[in-house]
């Protein structure tokens, strides 16, 4: 984060990995590097992807991270799995929300209660959802 700061202070380029969402792409005008899209092979044999004398010439896989849930959940907790497959948060709108717990000090219960109070029709209906 402090060479995404310097740089950005000092008007030079810089590339970075990042993750989304972040406070930092709120922040900072971070735009994303488009890469060649990833060919299984890319990483170890020079003639897949799009320079047939390099390896390492494609994005990377992506994978879906989910952090709030397990196997026995939905058996265990099927109201609370519900609520979890119907909750949608974009990052555009998760990005301001990190900022202000991680950029600015605010408490996460604060930040939580501060969008639920916003948004009581989104996440009443989870709930109703879940409860059917």
């Amino acid at each position: 984060m402090a060479e995404i700061k310097s740089a950005f202070e000092k008007k030079s380029p810089l590339l970075v990995m990042y993750f989304k969402p972040h406070w930092l792409f709120g922040k900072y005008d971070l735009r994303q590097v488009e890469l060649p899209p990833y060919e299984a092979g890319c990483f170890d044999k020079p003639e897949v992807g799009i320079n047939p004398t390099a390896t390492y010439d494609c994005d990377f896989v992506r994978g879906d991270v989910r952090k709030v849930a397990w196997v026995g959940m939905a058996k265990k907790w099927p109201a609370a799995t519900k609520v979890l497959t119907s909750l949608k948060i974009t990052n555009d709108e998760q990005i301001p929300l990190i900022a202000k717990v991680d950029d600015e000090g605010a408490s996460l219960d604060a930040v939580a209660n501060e969008w639920l109070a916003a948004h009581e029709d989104t996440w009443k209906a989870w709930v109703a959802d879940a409860k059917k």
